[in-house]
């Protein structure tokens, strides 16, 4: 009779105990749309490092999903109603679900406790070395896992015996799916941007410290204008382009961000340029800008090169040329929607058509280092003589000394993307 009051006493502290971390999460959503006022990217910044899914895994690692559903269900609206207020949006189910996704997925990494919760008890279950196969929490936890996921990532009651698991594990099976299922029910223009914004090192722009100081902060207006064009939300508004007369703007806003009148586009790429220059300076690396006539013998003003930088790798000049493309193009768009990086690949090789022989003439040296990479529903292609550059891993190996030094500024050039895109998009809007 005792050990059973004890045990009602213990399971009442602990329901008390849960209200209440549950009751002071809630209270610090609701600070955090105070802080939105103010500044947006850092009340996001916070709603995602420690205001969400993080806030109380731990409530979802200690208690059967079955007993933890609905109060886990209430916190997950109270996030999108805070990141919806935080973001100035007006959220879809479509955008909900790609801002639930991990960021490896193109979402935000506002991961839905309610969804995961399980994960979360099977991970911790397996780990506790207290495992058993006929705990019922246990069995119902892995048949609702097992109904998230794919028929091949299904998991069997005795492997959370066998062997530990780790959540990230099970998480990241269960963002797979929700992506493929999100993807399948998307339009090609849709799948397209899906595809570019969770192509590797898309989603640093989320990752930084928005600090002034380093440059890795945006302007309220300019964060949430990207983060409705990073979740595929109407941009349009039903406007029509001011620079191009009788032009009506998509909703994903593709035109905004490409349209050649007005210098917009090319001072984005200006601006995406100078951080690469920048960096060689820091290296004490000599560089020269727009190189052209200078150097070609008829003193023709086409020029193989943005940046021409000295004593590159082996000792030779290097020639980098910087290129904006968007999958959203009506060139790009249907193999875009299959084939992540397309319209970086197709730039690229335009760009490689155009430069190589200039650069084989002028004796230019070869960068070995390759491959593409994207930004949301834009795609940055960095081209040398001959051979791509992989933009993260050359600016990293060449120019940076020191991984927290490196992890910093690599996130410079997808802040400066962004902000520059931003910038197109609240020109066309008349913002």
């Amino acid at each position: 009779m005792l050990k059973m009051r004890l045990r009602w006493q213990q399971n009442r502290y602990s329901i008390l105990s849960r209200n209440l971390e549950i009751e002071q999460a809630l209270k610090l959503l609701s600070r955090l749309q105070d802080v939105a006022v103010i500044d947006p990217q850092v009340a996001f910044t916070l709603l995602r490092v420690c205001g969400s899914f993080c806030r109380l895994a731990h409530i979802a690692r200690s208690t059967p999903p079955s007993l933890s559903s609905d109060p886990l269900q209430i916190f997950d609206m109270a996030v999108k109603e805070c990141f919806a207020t935080c973001s100035a949006l007006d959220l879809t189910e479509h955008a909900w679900q790609q801002a639930q996704l991990g960021l490896r997925y193109g979402g935000l990494g506002l991961r839905s406790l309610a969804l995961h919760a399980c994960a979360a008890y099977i991970a911790s279950i397996s780990s506790s070395g207290f495992a058993d196969v006929d705990n019922q929490h246990l069995k119902h936890a892995v048949s609702t896992f097992n109904g998230l996921v794919s028929t091949q990532d299904t998991i069997l009651i005795g492997s959370t015996v066998d062997s530990p698991i780790p959540q990230k594990a099970l998480s990241f099976k269960i963002d797979t799916e929700q992506f493929r299922a999100l993807f399948d029910s998307s339009s090609p223009a849709n799948k397209a941007r899906l595809l570019s914004a969770s192509a590797s090192h898309a989603s640093s722009w989320l990752l930084v410290v928005p600090s002034v100081e380093l440059g890795l902060h945006l302007d309220p207006h300019e964060f949430c204008v990207g983060i409705r064009w990073w979740l595929g939300l109407d941009i349009s508004r039903g406007l029509s382009c001011s620079l191009c007369p009788n032009t009506a703007l998509d909703l994903l806003g593709h035109h905004a961000v490409t349209c050649k009148k007005g210098g917009d586009v090319v001072t984005r790429h200006n601006r995406l340029r100078d951080v690469f220059v920048d960096f060689c300076h820091q290296a004490h690396l000599g560089v020269h800008v727009e190189v052209g006539s200078n150097l070609t013998p008829d003193g023709s003003r086409s020029h193989p090169a943005d940046v021409l930088v000295r004593d590159w790798i082996t000792g030779r000049f290097a020639a980098f040329d910087f290129t904006v493309s968007s999958p959203l193009s009506v060139a790009s768009l249907n193999q875009a929607c299959i084939t992540s990086g397309f319209a970086a690949l197709s730039a690229e090789t335009r760009k490689h058509k155009a430069n190589d022989p200039k650069c084989s003439e002028l004796g230019v040296d070869i960068t070995v280092t390759s491959t593409t990479t994207s930004h949301t529903s834009v795609d940055i292609t960095v081209t040398s003589p001959l051979t791509p550059v992989l933009l993260h891993e050359a600016w990293q190996e060449q120019l940076l000394d020191g991984q927290s030094r490196g992890s910093t500024r690599l996130m410079t050039p997808s802040v400066t993307l962004l902000d520059g895109t931003a910038s197109l998009l609240l020109c066309e809007l008349g913002s």
